[in-house]
């Protein structure tokens, strides 16, 4: 596999196991932004290379090229949100054709989990019947039928270890996810959070945070609530749970992470023990509903008066 992808070790050792004795259908299963689908690719790209004991060779005509533009390979994804019957009816008829310049075709199905029971159902004979002239990657983010699930080798995704990662602040946003980390390595977002930790770690003005997160005065276009998009909230709020949950465990004796440890250090002298849990604890939950497509500004909003403190009137 490509020394560019940001596996968690385990995960490696998987998908070295499946490229060494396996070599079939499988199923990279996980939370979303892991990196499977661009693994799922590299996996295509080494299957359809002509030297079977080379892996990835670069040397033949499928290995310079991306798998995208070879005739052996087909990627389904989801149109308007599921994938449909026709299109599994569709990679069922490709893969009746003998392949063009090798000895198999790959597919890849992005996105596995949204399609339906009948679409998994009309996918069931060509994985297990085709496997010697075909081969079906599946990316799946949720459990698909175990009847499909049996047809291939379960490969799971598990964050990878970012503990060195240059930037500890993309790090705690990302939670450790690679395909977030990578979004959000050169964007406005991450300055704003680069600056919010920055801020955060030398104020003795509890209302510094209120001003940097805008929220002073009413109608602001500029405030982090009506600037920032779902997932940068969803991000934000993982950091200040990071951040937080640090807090209480330098408070219990317990080392955090030295990159934030001084952060941490000062959360400590402007917060109480009391007011550390239930930061730390309020932004968990509002990430949850974040997630449940159940969050609104009053949500934020009660989280900044914890953060700014309730003796301040806005």
């Amino acid at each position: 596999m490509r020394k560019t992808l940001k596996l968690n070790e385990r995960t490696e050792l998987q998908l070295n196991h499946y490229l060494k004795f396996h070599r079939g259908n499988a199923i990279l299963f996980g939370e979303k932004h892991l990196g499977k689908h661009l693994a799922a690719l590299e996996l295509a790209k080494i299957l359809l290379c002509k030297r079977k004991d080379a892996g990835d060779c670069e040397s033949c005509a499928g290995c310079q090229t991306s798998p995208l533009y070879n005739l052996d390979f087909m990627e389904i994804a989801p149109e308007n949100g599921c994938i449909k019957v026709e299109q599994i009816r569709q990679a069922i008829d490709h893969a009746g054709y003998k392949s063009v310049l090798g000895s198999k075709k790959v597919f890849v199905i992005d996105d596995a989990d949204t399609m339906s029971e009948a679409s998994q159902n009309a996918l069931l004979k060509i994985m297990e019947d085709g496997e010697e002239s075909s081969i079906f990657l599946l990316v799946a983010h949720r459990p698909l039928l175990k009847t499909v699930s049996s047809r291939g080798m379960l490969i799971h995704f598990f964050p990878p270890d970012m503990e060195n990662a240059e930037n500890p602040v993309l790090r705690f946003m990302s939670e450790g996810k690679p395909g977030i980390a990578e979004r959000y390595k050169e964007s406005e977002f991450l300055k704003f959070s680069e600056s919010f930790m920055r801020m955060l770690s030398r104020t003795n003005d509890r209302r510094d945070i209120l001003k940097e997160l805008g929220e002073l005065r009413e109608k602001n276009q500029d405030a982090f609530f009506v600037k920032f998009a779902d997932e940068e909230k969803d991000c934000f709020l993982s950091m200040l749970e990071k951040l937080f949950r640090s807090s209480l465990c330098l408070r219990a004796g317990i080392p955090c992470e030295k990159s934030i440890s001084d952060i941490a250090v000062h959360v400590n002298e402007l917060y109480d023990m009391g007011e550390i849990s239930a930061i730390a604890k309020e932004a968990m939950l509002q990430k949850q509903k974040l997630r449940q497509h159940r969050y609104g500004k009053n949500d934020f909003f009660y989280l900044v008066m914890m953060l700014g403190g309730n003796g301040y009137v806005i």
